[in-house]
């Protein structure tokens, strides 16, 4: 990965499945069971982000605490899903995992 969540010249990109915890961005304890999809994401024009999206188990106490960079945090049935405001990238990851846990 290079700087900034930006592709490495060449557009090579590795991801490896591991325990995660972002502090960052949202406080949140998980453990990362399976890789699910990986995509560029254009947040301005002509600047794109790799989204890497993983299937994630819940191993927290919670509470969850969001950044800055969050509106909302929350629980949501499937059904719910299209009326969230998100890139389709991440329905589609949200789906796929849904399917794989049944």
């Amino acid at each position: 990965m290079g700087a900034a969540g930006r592709p490495p010249r060449g557009g090579r990109v590795a991801a490896r499945l591991r325990s995660a915890r972002n502090p960052r961005e949202l406080a949140i304890d998980v453990a990362a069971e399976k890789l699910l999809d990986c995509w560029l994401y254009e947040v301005l024009p002509g600047q794109e982000v790799v989204i890497v999206t993983y299937g994630c188990r819940y191993e927290g106490d919670g509470a969850v605490r969001r950044s800055h960079e969050h509106s909302a945090a929350g629980q949501f049935d499937l059904s719910e899903l299209d009326g969230l405001q998100m890139p389709e990238g991440y329905r589609r990851s949200i789906r796929d995992w849904h399917r794989r846990r049944r």
